[in-house]
């Protein structure tokens, strides 16, 4: 069940990550040669998907605490959590950037070539 669900939030960061290379910043990098894509990108919907990879990453260390039996060698699975609760807080780090700083800046740029096209 936990490795499954592992597999799972593997794929989601994996679509994430991928998403982020092909479409957000294709769409940026036009932006930033003073184009205006055609179809705009809703930065919005892209910043909630940070929030479900957020949850799933929670529900997996729940997982691991509540249902994985502790085992002889309970130093790995401690170290584990470990590096989960680390991840985290990269995850973390990495969402409040895009979502603080990235994404305004995004939506200030398309503003600016808005007015700019106007």
């Amino acid at each position: 069940m936990i490795i499954d669900f592992f597999d799972k939030y593997t794929n989601a960061v994996k679509k994430h990550l991928e998403h982020e290379d092909k479409m957000v910043f294709t769409y940026v990098n036009e932006l930033c040669e003073g184009r205006l894509p055609d179809g705009e990108l809703p930065m919005e919907r892209y910043s909630r998907k940070h929030e479900q990879i957020d949850s799933m990453l929670t529900e997996l260390k729940i997982m691991i605490i509540k249902y994985y039996p502790m085992p002889d060698n309970a130093p790995i699975l401690n170290n584990l959590l470990y590096d989960i609760f680390a991840y985290e807080n990269d995850l973390k780090s990495h969402c409040d950037i895009e979502d603080n700083l990235y994404i305004p800046a995004v939506i200030a740029l398309v503003n600016k070539l808005k007015e700019v096209e106007s």
